[in-house]
């Protein structure tokens, strides 16, 4: 009676290794599927061994891929993990207009993992790289657009909040008027190409920004940002 509990048990553990690697809702976060009846069923068979009782083929098989079952595991995991790690890196609005691309083509790598691609699968490690890979990439795109934007856009306008355009002598009662007025001329001058060149700065790296999103290579079917 035992042995026919058990069998079935093992039936219904072989249909859910069936089941694709990660379950993926909307609005949230990828979850790795690996039911713990698989785990669950690798300990009785080796007890099962271990007491010289016999055990269905189906179960020896699974046994064997205890290994390759624990390495995808901790994989998808770490996967799961620097996903939502790289996209809480993201402010809203740079979510929603700057990196839609981004996240597009990174969900459409993800498809595979979530639909076709299940635990007996032979191209399990080959869809895990090209997910990494592209984790990488779009990090790297990150790196980028907040070097860009913190070294060259936001330190440059912080330069021009603290411009003083206005020069005033220590002791200007003992200045003529005359001089007050031209070295007030000469030093907007100096401010006003100090102004032009910061300007100039801040264009150039939006221009720099808007580059490299352009450049980032998505799935043909993702439309680009505009």
């Amino acid at each position: 009676l035992n042995a026919k509990f058990f069998g079935q048990f093992v039936d219904s553990v072989k249909a859910k290794l069936t089941q694709p690697l990660l379950i993926i809702n909307e609005n949230s976060s990828p979850k790795v599927n690996l039911d713990l009846y698989v785990l669950q069923l690798i300990r009785e068979a080796k007890c099962m061994m271990r007491m010289n009782c016999q055990i269905p083929e189906a179960a020896k098989i699974i046994l064997l891929q205890e290994e390759k079952f624990k390495r995808y595991y901790n994989e998808l995991t770490f996967m799961v993990k620097e996903y939502n790690r790289i996209l809480a890196r993201i402010n809203r609005s740079y979510s929603e207009y700057y990196f839609k691309g981004h996240i597009k083509d990174l969900n459409l790598k993800l498809t595979p993992l979530k639909s076709t691609i299940n635990w007996s699968s032979m191209n399990i490690e080959s869809s895990l790289q090209v997910v990494f890979n592209c984790l990488q990439k779009f990090e790297h795109s990150i790196d980028s657009f907040m070097e860009i934007l913190e070294n060259r856009v936001h330190r440059n306008l912080l330069s021009i909040r603290k411009l003083d355009l206005l020069m005033i002598p220590e002791n200007p009662t003992t200045i003529k008027i005359t001089d007050i007025i031209s070295k007030q001329e000469e030093h907007v001058k100096k401010q006003n190409e100090y102004l032009q060149n910061k300007n100039n700065e801040i264009e150039n790296a939006l221009l720099d920004m808007i580059a490299s999103i352009k450049a980032y290579a998505v799935d043909p079917n993702i439309s680009t940002v505009d």
